[in-house]
């Protein structure tokens, strides 16, 4: 992969690299990072960015899958587990939940009873670890939680394999499925306030031109404050949708707009909408 390290104009690059894997691209802040990237990749609870001739990506990813990603040549040489230079196997950095608590070797609870002792940590900390020398006998899963990815091959294969064990949500060719929400609330002089439906964009950038364009327009109608009209309700946050309608409009607009009263928004809050986080560092 390419350099992108100072290159200005990285994000195009970016985004035909996430195209390429049929990765949802979502628009960021610009970072102080050698790569001053503005575009990452997001697939379901996975984050995607680039860094200076590979990926970077986060996410749990079962040891199970993890296995068959390592059974691949090209996942030996250009998927490497928690980004090391040696290519190891996945078991040798697998990581063990049970429980959502993290499961250590039995070795490691004298180091940290003998730090609790000295007054380093605190007792409390015992009870964020389970301690077994055989994790999966006790039910716990295993987990690859990072790997660094160094060509395009390597990111279209880490992705397939990822979809095909339902890892990450399958994704249609040409349409966003990872956007943009905004929930919107009316008020109105004497009555009060109510939830509005919601908007939804196709990245960070749409959602600042739409609302700015709203904001223009309200100010022409009306350039002191109207009796009743709409405004943002809170900050807006990326969503998993796949309904076949929203995607289908989203073909030929990057925002639409869905008041609650609407068929189609109806529609996708009865299917409900996921909520994705992603974790900067």
């Amino acid at each position: 992969m390419e350099n992108f390290a100072g290159v200005k104009d990285c994000d195009l690059y970016i985004r035909e690299e996430l195209r390429l894997a049929n990765i949802p691209a979502v628009t960021v802040e610009e970072n102080d990072t050698e790569v001053p990237y503005s575009v990452m990749g997001v697939a379901g609870n996975f984050e995607f960015t680039r860094a200076w001739r590979y990926w970077v990506v986060k996410g749990h990813v079962p040891i199970e899958v993890a296995n068959e990603l390592y059974s691949n040549s090209i996942g030996q040489k250009d998927v490497r587990v928690t980004g090391h230079c040696g290519c190891p196997p996945p078991h040798e950095w697998v990581t063990w939940i049970l429980n959502e608590k993290h499961v250590i070797p039995t070795k490691e609870k004298e180091g940290f009873e003998s730090f609790v002792r000295k007054g380093v940590f605190k007792p409390e900390i015992l009870d964020t670890f389970i301690f077994s020398d055989e994790p999966e006998k006790i039910g716990a899963k295993g987990f690859i939680d990072s790997y660094h990815i160094d060509s395009q091959e390597g990111l279209n294969f880490f992705v397939e394999t990822l979809r095909k064990y339902k890892v990450i949500p399958p994704y249609q060719y040409g349409l966003p499925q990872t956007l943009v929400v905004q929930e919107w609330l009316e008020t109105e002089r004497g009555w009060g306030q109510r939830p509005d439906g919601i908007s939804i964009h196709t990245s960070m950038d749409a959602h600042e031109a739409f609302c700015e364009k709203y904001w223009k327009e309200q100010r022409r109608i009306s350039p002191s404050v109207p009796d009743e009209y709409e405004r943002e309700d809170g900050d807006p946050w990326y969503a998993e949708i796949d309904d076949q309608d929203v995607l289908a409009c989203l073909q030929t607009t990057d925002s639409i707009r869905l008041y609650r009263h609407t068929d189609l928004y109806k529609q996708l809050m009865s299917r409900g909408i996921k909520k994705i986080t992603i974790i900067r560092d």
